[in-house]
This record gives C-alpha cells, structure tokens and sequence, in this order.
C-alpha cells in the first residue's frame, strides 16, 4: 500500500515538474521573442490581457466570491505599475512596417510571477489558501499587462498620429 501510494506522489511530482519545465520554456521563448519585437497589430496587442483576464475569471470558479473584491483589487493595482513600466515598451518602425517591444521590466515580472504561480499551484493543490495566493498573482499579473497594453497602444496612436500629420503637410 505504500508502494503505491508512494510510486503514485512521484508520478505526480515527475509530471507537474515537466510542466513546469516545459511553462519555463514557453516563458523563456516568448522573452527572446520579445527582445527582437514583433509586428504590431491591435489584435496581437490585446490578445495577452485578454487570455490573462479569461484565465483569472476560469480560475474563480473555485475560490469563495468574498475574494472577488480582492482579486479585482489586485487588478486595478495591477495597472497602475504597468502603466509606469510601460514606458519602457516601445513602437518603432522597421521598413515601413510598425514593430512593438514590451517592456522588459513588465516581461520579467510577468515571467516570474506566473512561474510562482505554477510552482505554487503544484506545490500546495487543493489548499484554498494556496489558491488565493495564486489567483492574486494572476489578477495583478493581468492589470500589469493591460496597463503595459494601453501604454503601448497610446504610443501607436501617437506614431500614425505624426505620421498623418507629416504626410498632410
């Protein structure tokens, strides 16, 4: 009974420890993919808070509503250091083409803070305390990333801004 009960844990913890090696991965990837830029388009822009905002309400289905206003706290105080650091996000123009480049400040924190998360979740399942923890993380890491997003946004309209006003002159 041991046994198995003991083979079963480490299955367990094998495979939530390639999960979290393969999320590391994904997270590094998108790091060095960020720190050549990419294309901009408004859709690609909004895609990640919005998968982030999906994500944090799928994952209050099991957290008591009382933590709602906490969690939507954390969102809007989310905002605020994403606005900031969104500064350092940048919209350039490559041969015509517009390009964007988040923040890394924003990207970094994103980056560890949803490895914290996972390691969080695998470490202490079914604890609601553990729970809360992990969607507080998830809810200040959307409000950072819509901030960085609006940030970003502003700076496009900005460029097509003086670019209209250059080209009617």
């Amino acid at each position: 009974m041991t046994l198995a009960v003991s083979t079963s844990q480490n299955t367990s913890f094998y495979s939530s420890s390639a999960f979290l090696i393969i999320i590391v991965l994904i997270v590094f990837a998108r790091l060095i993919r960020n720190a050549s830029g990419r294309r901009f388009s408004e859709r690609r822009l909004f895609t990640l808070p919005i998968m982030l905002l999906v994500i944090t309400l799928l994952g209050l289905i099991d957290v008591p509503i009382g933590y709602y206003v906490y969690f939507a706290a954390l969102i809007v105080v989310g905002l605020l250091p994403g606005l900031r650091w969104g500064e350092g996000a940048s919209v350039y123009s490559v041969d015509g083409k517009l390009m964007y480049r988040r923040s890394p400040v924003v990207l970094a924190l994103w980056a560890v803070s949803l490895v914290a998360r996972i390691a969080i979740e695998i470490a202490f399942p079914s604890n609601l305390y553990a729970l809360v923890i992990v969607e507080g993380i998830l809810s200040f890491e959307s409000g950072m990333i819509i901030g960085e997003s609006n940030r970003l946004w502003r700076k496009y309209r900005d460029i097509v801004s003086s670019l209209t006003t250059q080209g009617s002159q």
